[in-house]
């Protein structure tokens, strides 16, 4: 087809789907790409780097040059740029960013991370100059940035990840007025490492903190003591919620229509409590607990369960029994823990086996199952045997997927040493086998590298709700 008879639309997909390499390569292949493909689709997406390498440093220059030379209009086509500032930055390139920045008009989103004190200020105005933009990422900002940013409204995202600043929400603080300016307009916020001394929640004032609007909330914070937290009411409307509270909560207030939830066992009994009926649940649990106190709290409506056990603790095999009762339309489920003592290699393969047996009442498409060790201390050592292990608890495992599980589309089991966070694992995946002419396609579990079953583990473990 001749790249005339394409459409903007046919060339934005292909487009979106490459690298700038392959946008650039593109764009090579004829005059008439070259003039589509590089002011409209080449600079929509930009990643710089401030450091004192020589190759990022050409690229930076080269970039803003084309920004800023007579009479051009790439800056236009700038969408989305993320900018990444080290200690060893040039202020000289800096400059040349912000003076760039400046002649990007229609600039829709806004990445930038630094370390500790490198936010440039002149970047940073430009960034608050810029009346297009919809979606601001702010990596471990200190809070001259935020004090600059502040005015900033109609954003439809914001993610500030703090780390190295406690950014406080009371009033007249600057992140305070960033929220505040976007009240009506976000959709999606994420806040780390928040100190959140908000005024417990007041009726029929125009000083009163809500966000309607946001379904997607992400927030880790510190909650000084005897502050009411009410979330039900900051953020009423809320479908996907990833909660980190300090001190773990017991009777704050949550919103009571949460669909997809990731955080703590106590923030996850918070939200049950607050009337939600999560599809989607990944929880981390610092203590024991006991399979009717586990089980107890799983809703009919989960899909997809992750739980990740932290301590050493004495699982008890029937766990999943009652995980298999409490909630029968589990799609995706794997579960990590570390034994308080290390099985020996027998004790691996009827643990696995027997977790398995309880899970296959259940229509699963994705099964894990992980397992953190102490013993041996040395990593060589630790890796032969956890191969050993798994070799002889896979051959069970398979087995009782495959007679009584056979939605099962993905599933594997791991070892981890828990001192060093490495491990190794065995993966399967469903696959058409050959077959002679005439009989049903049938499929069927192979085993599969590391590098595959990790990609399908990614995949299913991010899943959400949609069966």
């Amino acid at each position: 087809m001749s790249p005339l008879l394409l459409n903007y639309d046919t060339i934005a997909a292909i487009a979106s789907e490459l690298s700038m390499s392959g946008l650039l390569n593109l764009a090579l292949t004829c005059r008439t790409m070259r003039r589509v493909i590089i002011p409209e689709f080449l600079y929509a997406k930009i990643s710089l780097s401030l450091c004192n390498e020589a190759t990022h440093q050409e690229f930076v220059r080269s970039f803003c040059r084309s920004i800023m030379a007579d009479g051009s209009t790439a800056g236009n086509a700038v969408r989305s740029l993320d900018i990444y500032i080290l200690h060893s930055y040039s202020r000289e390139d800096a400059n040349l960013v912000g003076q760039a920045l400046e002649k990007m008009p229609y600039l829709h989103r806004a990445i930038c991370s630094g370390v500790l004190d490198t936010y440039e200020p002149r970047i940073i105005r430009a960034i608050a100059a810029q009346v297009h933009l919809r979606h601001l990422v702010l990596f471990y900002p200190p809070p001259d940035a935020l004090a600059l940013l502040k005015d900033l409204g109609g954003l439809a995202s914001i993610k500030i990840d703090g780390v190295f600043y406690h950014h406080p929400l009371s009033s007249d603080t600057p992140l305070r007025h960033l929220l505040s300016n976007s009240r009506h307009t976000l959709e999606e916020l994420s806040l780390r490492e928040v100190e959140w001394p908000l005024p417990s929640p007041q009726s029929n004032t125009t000083n009163d903190l809500v966000w309607p609007a946001v379904r997607t909330l992400d927030l880790g914070a510190s909650v000084p003591e005897g502050v009411a937290l009410d979330l039900a009411h900051y953020f009423p409307s809320t479908r996907v919620a990833s909660l980190r509270m300090y001190p773990h909560p017991s009777e704050y207030g949550y919103p009571t229509r949460i669909e997809s939830f990731t955080g703590g066992w106590e923030e996850y009994i918070g939200v049950v409590k607050a009337g939600s009926n999560p599809l989607f649940a990944h929880i981390t649990s610092q203590h024991p607990l006991t399979s009717i106190e586990f089980a107890s709290r799983l809703t009919p409506s989960l899909q997809s369960l992750i739980i990740m056990f932290t301590s050493g603790i004495e699982l008890p095999l029937n766990l999943l029994e009652y995980v298999a009762e409490r909630a029968p339309s589990l799609h995706i489920f794997y579960m990590a823990w570390r034994p308080k003592r290390t099985p020996d290699s027998n004790e691996y393969a009827k643990i696995i086996a027997q977790m398995a047996s309880y899970l296959v009442r259940l229509p699963l498409r994705y099964l894990g199952l992980d397992i953190a060790i102490r013993y041996p201390f040395n990593l060589p050592e630790f890796k032969s045997a956890a191969h050993a292990n798994l070799n002889m608890a896979a051959g069970g495992f398979v087995r009782q997927i495959r007679d009584k599980c056979p939605s099962i589309e993905a599933a594997c089991i791991r070892l981890r040493h828990a001192r060093h966070g490495s491990g190794v694992g065995k993966y399967w995946t469903r696959r058409a086998r050959a077959i002679p002419h005439g009989e049903m396609p049938t499929q069927h579990l192979v085993e599969v590298s590391e590098e595959i079953g990790c990609a399908d583990a990614a995949a299913y473990e991010s899943y959400r709700w949609k069966a």
